[in-house]
């Protein structure tokens, strides 16, 4: 999945150095392009604040944010159970 795509953002551009990220949820497993993975980290519960309010399609699919000193720190992270719920409702109404 090109999330780039999906949220209308453009499109990744496939590349020696494209990284693919496996997730699941449920019965379904997907591929999502990425330009880097960071590694995993574990992130308590508690530490999750609230998605932006506002914003566009991409805010949607956000479970929360966890926060770094500074804007560009924060990781968004994204609800990957409602991210495949709306992929698989496009691809029917297709």
């Amino acid at each position: 999945m090109d999330l780039l795509r999906f949220l209308g953002k453009g499109e990744a551009r496939v590349g020696g150095r494209t990284r693919l990220f496996i997730g699941t949820s449920g019965n379904y497993r997907v591929g999502v392009v990425a330009d880097a993975v960071l590694g995993l980290r574990r992130i308590p519960v508690a530490d999750i604040l609230p998605p932006p309010l506002g914003g566009d399609a991409a805010v949607e699919h956000l479970l929360g944010v966890h926060g770094g000193a500074t804007t560009q720190e924060a990781i968004a992270l994204i609800n990957f159970t409602k991210l495949l719920q709306s992929a698989r409702q496009r691809a029917v109404v297709r």
